[in-house]
């Protein structure tokens, strides 16, 4: 059993963040700690936060929704697409929100990324600048490619180690970076790292764990369970109302696999066993992303199941 009052002590004004995997029980878990300290929860997820993806994205139920206030689920059209910078400040505005109303926030979620920026930060640099991204991006169109690596070499020798001549994104980025503020990426960089104490000091982050071969058998269950509650129905709905098949919601895992199901390319049994290991492979991932986060407290599934079960 989970000794919430030893937890709840071990806070000392710190916001709890619950992380862990994909199908290990966060949402479970979330609503009864929620239930202990009066709180309410703000999801950390890059797909639960779009609306009518539901079922694909396991948001929690109309149930689970109705014991613990969430917030950022079910919110954005399918069309909107929202930056990692955008949604931690959605983040920072619930926060707000609820210690004004004097709650404590709990945060939950699987995005490990944006669990990285939210606990570490992110480069201080006001929102990038379009202008000159898209004018970098024309050049690398016309065949400055190899100007613009040099200029980053001689701009910071040291960070155009760590840039790929064909990563596009990043050499971008390290350039814009360089034009907004004046200073090379290496340094904006290492002022961050300075700050990433005042950053994480700021939260408590509890981590769920289970054993490896567990998890992927509650993941394929998982699949079972969300094509019995009509993932193949929601799918066609979002279809037919006319949200395209690659818009930005629909990549998320399992959602193309039910399209094929749709239109009769693949069995259903073949659907779910491939969405299960596909699921499994990006619960590894966020397993990988785990590894590299200093957590406060460590959490074994197997000996909280009668809290999250």
């Amino acid at each position: 059993m989970v000794d919430y009052n030893k937890i709840i002590s071990s806070l000392k004004g710190r916001i709890p963040v619950i992380i862990g995997p994909t199908a290990v029980g966060k949402t479970r878990f979330s609503i009864n700690f929620s239930n202990k300290i009066e709180s309410e929860i703000i999801s950390i997820d890059s797909r639960q936060i779009y609306r009518d993806f539901i079922i694909g994205t396991s948001q929690p139920s109309c149930l689970e929704q109705k014991q613990a206030k969430h917030h950022l689920i079910n919110v954005l059209n399918f069309n909107e697409i929202i930056s990692a910078g955008k949604y931690l400040n959605l983040v920072d505005e619930k926060i707000g929100d609820l210690r004004s109303r004097d709650k404590t926030p709990i945060l939950v979620g699987g995005t490990m990324l944006y669990i990285k920026l939210l606990c570490y930060g992110m480069i201080k640099i006001k929102n990038g600048h379009q202008g000159i991204r898209e004018k970098l991006l024309k050049q690398i169109k016309q065949g400055e490619l190899n100007y613009l690596y040099n200029k980053l070499k001689i701009i910071d020798p040291k960070y155009s180690e760590k840039v790929s001549l064909n990563d596009h994104k990043k050499l971008i980025r390290a350039l814009e970076i360089f034009y907004i503020t004046g200073r090379s990426p290496s340094e904006i960089y290492l002022d961050n790292e300075k700050e990433k104490i005042n950053y994480r000091s700021n939260y408590f982050l509890i981590e769920l764990k289970e054993n490896n071969e567990i998890l992927k058998e509650k993941i394929k269950l998982r699949t079972i369970k969300m094509f019995d509650k009509g993932w193949v129905k929601e799918v066609e709905k979002l279809l037919k109302k006319g949200v395209p098949k690659n818009c930005h919601p629909m990549q998320s895992v399992g959602y193309k696999e039910v399209i094929h199901l749709l239109e009769n390319s693949i069995s259903e049994t073949e659907t779910i066993d491939l969405i299960s290991r596909k699921t499994w492979h990006y619960a590894r991932k966020q397993l990988t992303w785990l590894r590299k986060i200093d957590t406060d407290l460590i959490l074994e599934v197997n000996n909280i199941n009668n809290d999250i079960n």
